[in-house]
């Protein structure tokens, strides 16, 4: 199983060292680009081109991002990841969230056939 990876700031740093330490491929995706082909050199994963990209070829999708903004435009814009993502997918975000924020994103996740936590 391929696990993606959104957002390579602290949070998600940590986890991508942590699941290439226990022999997990990761795919990621950061708004800076090199980070992610850092990362990815580091970690042996790969650099998808997008968030749709990577929903699309991962089933479990960590978001690790900071403020609504961020997190709210790589969900549900145009070459996010619910533009992409395949059937069933389990979204976990790792963000800085309000709670509101999170039950909106768990709505629209959830409309599209996914889990979100």
């Amino acid at each position: 199983m391929e696990i993606g990876v959104v957002g390579l700031g602290r949070v998600g740093r940590a986890l991508v060292t942590m699941l290439a330490h226990r022999g997990t491929k990761v795919r990621l995706y950061n708004r800076t680009e090199v980070r992610a082909h850092e990362m990815a050199e580091i970690a042996g994963g790969s650099v998808a081109a997008s968030p749709a990209e990577l929903a699309r070829e991962c089933d479990v999708v960590c978001v690790c991002l900071a403020g609504w903004e961020a997190t709210r435009t790589t969900y549900l814009e145009k070459g996010g990841l619910l533009e992409g993502a395949g059937q069933g997918r389990l979204f976990i975000d790792m963000g800085t969230l309000e709670p509101a924020q999170a039950r909106e994103l768990h709505g629209h996740v959830n409309a599209k056939g996914h889990r979100f936590l």
